[in-house]
């Protein structure tokens, strides 16, 4: 969309709508999607969009989140579009940095804030190399003391044993999906297809240094 009030700029709205459910999942949705649009506001990070407003339309009945448009691919298509299927070892190793250096931003953060869902299709590639986490629609506040998380979230392949319900997710679940898609950018294997199984990074390409393999692993 264009923003008319401020020099005709680019921006991405997000639109929930509530068409289908009951008065109760509105209400959870509505919460959980403004706990996003507070907390993105709150947050100042090169590798994370900015929030520019939030409203609710009453025609409609669906609220929107205004924020940075980020022009360029996902991780997933960006992936897919290698020749080899999987991406050259140099390139990993910058996304890995980007990605170490918002995911310690956030895990810093007080309370820290768990992104929980990182895998390639949320991360964004601009066509200068910059990424963008985006889509916190399930991140949270780490709260200590709860026993565990009270709903399964996360994606298979992705997510931590512990975002399956075992224990209370802290920052490391995010360090243990970072491994998954670093894995799965030096390899091309989906992890979805054999969750907490990792082949050998080295068999597939022996450029791979041997401390990034341990690393990694």
């Amino acid at each position: 969309a264009e923003d008319t009030h401020l020099g005709n700029r680019l921006v991405a709205v997000k639109e929930m709508r509530q068409s289908g459910m009951t008065p109760q999942e509105i209400t959870e949705a509505t919460k959980a999607f403004q706990s996003e649009a507070y907390m993105l506001a709150a947050l100042q990070h090169p590798n994370l969009p900015s929030i520019y407003e939030h409203f609710y339309d009453v025609g409609l009945e669906r609220w929107y989140l205004v924020m940075t448009f980020i022009e360029g691919d996902t991780l997933e298509d960006h992936l897919g579009k290698a020749r080899s299927g999987r991406l050259p070892v140099k390139e990993v190793l910058d996304i890995g940095i980007q990605l170490c250096t918002v995911l310690g931003y956030l895990h810093t953060h007080r309370p820290p804030i768990i992104f929980r869902d990182l895998k390639p299709a949320n991360v964004m590639l601009t066509n200068t190399g910059h990424l963008y986490l985006i889509d916190f629609g399930i991140a949270r506040h780490f709260k200590v003391g709860q026993a565990k998380d009270t709903i399964v979230l996360g994606s298979p392949g992705y997510a931590a044993i512990e975002q399956h319900g075992k224990a209370q997710t802290s920052p490391r679940a995010d360090i243990y999906s970072l491994g998954v898609t670093l894995h799965q950018l030096l390899t091309g294997n989906d992890p979805s297809q054999t969750p907490f199984r990792f082949a050998r990074l080295r068999q597939y390409d022996q450029s791979i240094p041997p401390d990034l393999e341990i690393l990694i692993m």
